[in-house]
This record gives structure tokens, sequence and C-alpha cells, in this order.
């Protein structure tokens, strides 16, 4: 029985033209306009040195002074400034550097103006930084020995790849697949409208069907995440090959972080549909809704409210799937270090998770006496 509707609930997937469109016409469509778009500016730029300012701290001298031996150890990758606050203000806003740097509540924080590897690139070496002077509040290592903590070449390695020149457009064409991946969650609404029986003739006769409900819905949803990951698939094979998209040289991890977000995505849909008492199409529309909003904030539209919301609200970044995914593509193309790449992941499975337990948890605990 499993495998019958398994097979069935993809044949009926497949001939939904709607759904279809949405997950795999429409993000082949916009891929098309971004190329248009950004024509010509697809080009990789070779690596420079990072023009930051810091700002001057007198309150804490010492720690001040631990930094600027570090950053001025740095001078292979950053051109550093050392400033007052309203000097360092007036060069972001003139653009004569790409962040100013300053401390809080004795922590590094960072100010920019608009998003770009450089300024990722400059977050990421003041996380390290901060990790090492948390070691010394901790006692584990002295202020003297943070330089050897905060080894530069350890720091730039793990930021970058050597092989890989910048490409600052890609990033764009990364939140398509992000934004497709959400899109899963119309199926994920398709699902509980066939399993849920106050939501459709045909999940009235699924009920009354000599079958698990819990059985029933693992196959329609592994039915769903079948056709879902072969779309994000070919999506990805598009813009790598048709589009000239560059995603870097781990095809294996692309395809896997792919499959992991679209599965993501049904999950959402179904969560929201368990959720929300209203008609079908209402309930598409807050999925399409909720898609464009975390395209939104992963920097589709514009890429420096990816940095903005990373600034202002951290907590958003942990929550948007679209966002993790697109931030995954980033991380396998210029990190090295692979534990950065896991973390998103996981993220990505302990959504999926947590949207999986409570539609199941939703599922369960509904009777129908009258079906």
């Amino acid at each position: 029985m499993f495998k019958h509707i398994y097979f069935n609930s993809l044949k009926i997937y497949i001939r939904e033209k709607v759904i279809v469109f949405w997950l795999l016409v429409f993000p082949m469509i916009l891929a098309v306009f971004f190329k248009m778009g950004f024509s010509g500016l697809t080009d990789g730029e070779a690596f420079e040195i990072i023009p930051v300012a810091i700002v001057e701290n007198n309150e804490n001298t010492e720690l001040m002074n631990v930094y600027k031996g570090i950053f001025n150890s740095m001078s292979d990758i950053f051109d550093v400034r050392y400033v007052n606050k309203e000097e360092a203000e007036k060069l972001l806003e003139e653009e004569d550097i790409l962040s100013y740097i300053y401390i809080s509540d004795g922590r590094l924080a960072m100010t920019i103006k608009e998003n770009g590897l450089n300024q990722s690139i400059v977050k990421e070496v003041l996380d390290r930084i901060n990790e090492g002077v948390e070691l010394v509040m901790s006692g584990y290592v002295s202020y003297e020995e943070i330089g050897t903590v905060m080894n530069v070449q350890n720091v730039l390695n793990n930021v970058k790849i050597s092989n890989q020149e910048q490409d600052y457009v890609a990033a764009w064409f990364y939140t398509i697949l992000g934004m497709a991946a959400m899109y899963g969650s119309t199926l994920g609404v398709m699902i509980i409208e066939n399993t849920q029986a106050n939501q459709s003739a045909k999940a009235m006769r699924f009920n009354i069907a000599p079958v698990s409900k819990m059985k029933g819905f693992v196959a329609m949803f592994g039915a769903g995440a079948t056709l879902h990951s072969v779309i994000m698939i070919i999506i990805y094979l598009y813009l790598r090959y048709v589009m000239n998209i560059n995603f870097g040289d781990r095809q294996i991890y692309i395809i896997l972080t792919s499959v992991v977000g679209g599965i993501t995505g049904i999950s959402v849909g179904a969560l929201i549909s368990v959720l929300v008492k209203a008609g079908e199409n209402l309930r598409i529309g807050i999925c399409m809704a909720v898609s464009m909003l975390g395209s939104y904030l992963a920097g589709m539209m514009d890429n420096s409210v990816k940095y903005k919301v990373m600034q202002s609200m951290p907590v958003i970044e942990y929550i948007n799937p679209a966002g993790i995914l697109t931030d995954s593509y980033l991380k396998l193309f210029y990190y090295e270090d692979m534990r950065y790449y896991w973390s998103n992941v996981i993220n990505l499975l302990v959504i999926m998770a947590v949207c999986m337990a409570v539609t199941i948890f939703v599922l369960r605990r509904q009777r129908y006496d009258s079906v």
C-alpha cells in the first residue's frame, strides 16, 4: 500500500501544472532575467587588500593594543586606519573604506554600508578574533599568546579558497535556488490537503481507507520530496551549465544542500497547512509570501538586506531556510573550512525536523467522528 500511495502521489504532483510551473519553470525564467540584467558583470574579480577603519577606544587601552597588534600583522589582508567614530562614519559614507570596526562590550563589531565578499571576510576575521579574546577572558591563553591563536595565515586560509576568484554576481543566482527550495512549501500544502479529512474530499476518502494515516502521509511526503529534489537538481544544473553560473568545484555538496533545502521547504509548507485554518488558495498564498520574504531577506532583491538583517536581527539568519541555503553555497564556494558549511546543513535539518515533528503531532491528534 505504501508503494501504491507513493507512486500515485508522484503522478498527481507531476500532473499539477501550477505546482510544476512555480517550482521549476518560474525559477528558470527568473534566472534568464537575472542573466540579462547582470550581463557582462559576472567576470571574477581578483582579491584586493580590504580598506577598513578601527575606532580608537581609550577606555580599554590594553585590549585596544591587542587588537592593533593583530590587525597590524594582517597587512596582507587589511589596509587599516585608526580614527575616531566621526571620521570612521565619514570614511564609510565616502566609500573610502568597506567597514569600520569598533569595540562593543569587549568584543569587536563592525558597521558596513553594503554587502559583498570582502565584508564577509571582515566579519569572519572578527568572529575569529572574538573567539581568541574569549579564550583570554576565560584564562586559557594570555594576551601575549593571542597573536599565536589568531595566526593570520590560518584566518585567511579558512576564509577564502585560494583557487577561487570573487564573483559577486553569482550570489544573486544562489538566491534563486533558495527561493525554489521554499516554493516547495506549495507541495507541503498539497500533501496536507490530501491527508486532513477536513480539507478535501480526497482526504476524506483517504481517511476511511484501510491504511495507516501516518504511513500514507509519509508516502505522500516521500513522493513530494522525490519530485522536488529532482527539480532542485535540474535548476542547479540549468544555472551551472546553461546560465554558466560559477558554483565552484564542490558539486556533490551543492546537490546535497539543494536536496536538503528543497525537503525543508516542503516541511515548512506542511507546517503552515496544518496550523492555518483556511482554504487552499489562502494557504498557498501564505506559503508564497513566506518564500518571497525569505528570499528578500536572503538578498535576492537587495544584497545589502542580508547584512542589515545579520546586524539588527541575527536570529532571522538561523530560521530563514532561503538565507541559510544561499549562505551554504557561498561558504562552499569561498571557505576551505567545511565546518561553516556543515553548520548550515545542520541548521536546515533542525528546521526540517521541527516542522515535521509539529506537523505529525497535529495530524495524530486529529480525529473525525463523521468520517
